[in-house]
């Protein structure tokens, strides 16, 4: 991994400032051409992506963390979850109505974030239990304690793996079928507060000012980076192409990048399928008809074979992919923020072949 840039982060274009919230703002979520964002105003606010514009403003009590659900499968529109710890709930939105459909009660934890796990969502709580919820009732399946401290971040890992990190300093894999550990890692001395799935990796940030690397698939420590921050460690992104972004709490305001080196998804040894298909726009809502590559982990929307003009990427892994019923011959593919793309493809043969590829691939 290289360092590639700090502070200014290659001077990246503000386009536009707006006034979303009158006090500190907690969490933003995409959800087609809506941006849903909470605060300590205790309000919940719905934009347009596109023109900036407010849609609606609905009050509720201190929503700290917000989750796009994609419930598709159900011939539902997606819901919006959000975690509410001051008064121990969890308020379920429909995306469709900007209404709030049903508020769960959590009568012995504090709910402060989500993960969405196929049927499943997990919410991670601040003694260290974790709930499982069934997305179709919203009843909890399940209750177990995974650590001892605040539950701080929950990533998908390779196949069935759910990473946890936490509080307690230590970073737990959990099975999402038999709700097992299957292992346990420290390398952190301190807090562990925040981890990203990065291609074959986990990044992990956390108290001690470091980041550290393992590998998704054997769960082992790879690499530590350190003096990349002056603070507590407080996101990383992944952004895509292997580009990392990485930032901290109070006395730090910078913003780090990173580049994998040995991150080539343009190789044709990643290349699993091209073909043209329809995609929907998320902004326009018209059918455009684009030359789609397939990489190991993610799609390349081309507007035409000569792959000169890259009109948009979609990330493949810790997706779901599903049949639709939009038009002839269309499927789905739900990245893992809760991004629903829809594609057509040309003949039944060819939609099977991209749903098969496709499935192989957001589980790997």
């Amino acid at each position: 991994v290289s360092t590639q840039s700090t502070g200014d982060t290659q001077k990246q274009e503000q386009k536009c400032k707006i006034v979303v919230h009158r006090k500190a703002m907690s969490c933003a979520v995409l959800v087609h051409n809506e941006i849903w964002t909470c605060a300590d105003d205790d309000m919940l606010n719905v934009w347009n992506a596109s023109t900036y514009e407010p849609i609606r403003q609905m009050k509720n009590p201190n929503i700290h963390f917000l989750l796009v659900v994609d419930r598709g499968h159900l011939n539902k529109q997606p819901h919006v979850w959000g975690a509410s710890p001051s008064d121990q709930s969890i308020s379920i939105w429909s995306t469709k109505q900007h209404v709030m459909r049903t508020r769960l009660q959590v009568d012995r934890e504090v709910v402060f974030l989500f993960r969405a796990s196929r049927d499943h969502i997990w919410a991670g709580c601040g003694d260290g239990h974790i709930i499982v919820y069934d997305i179709k009732v919203y009843g909890a399946v399940t209750i177990f304690r995974a650590h001892m401290g605040l539950i701080s971040s929950m990533v998908k890992g390779k196949g069935d793996d759910i990473w946890c990190s936490s509080f307690d300093g230590q970073i737990s894999i959990y099975n999402r079928l038999s709700l097992k550990c299957t292992s346990r890692r420290t390398g952190h001395a301190g807090r562990v507060t925040c981890m990203s799935r990065v291609g074959d990796h986990v990044w992990s940030g956390g108290f001690d000012k470091s980041i550290i690397i393992w590998d998704a698939k054997t769960h082992e420590f790879m690499e530590e980076l350190k003096g990349t921050h002056e603070d507590t460690i407080s996101d990383i992104g992944h952004v895509g192409e292997g580009e990392v972004w990485t930032g901290a709490q109070f006395i730090d305001p910078t913003i780090s990048t990173f580049k994998y080196l040995n991150f080539s998804p343009f190789s044709v040894d990643f290349l699993a399928k091209k073909g043209i298909l329809l995609k929907l726009s998320l902004f326009t809502k018209r059918w455009k008809k684009r030359w789609i590559v397939l990489l190991k982990c993610i799609l390349l929307c081309y507007t035409d074979e000569d792959e000169k003009d890259l009109s948009s990427t979609v990330p493949v892994r810790g997706g779901q992919v599903r049949e639709e019923n939009e038009r002839e011959n269309c499927f789905s593919l739900t990245t893992a923020d809760g991004t629903k793309y829809f594609l057509s493809a040309p003949s039944p043969s060819d939609k099977s072949e991209w749903i098969l590829l496709l499935s192989k691939i957001v589980d790997d």
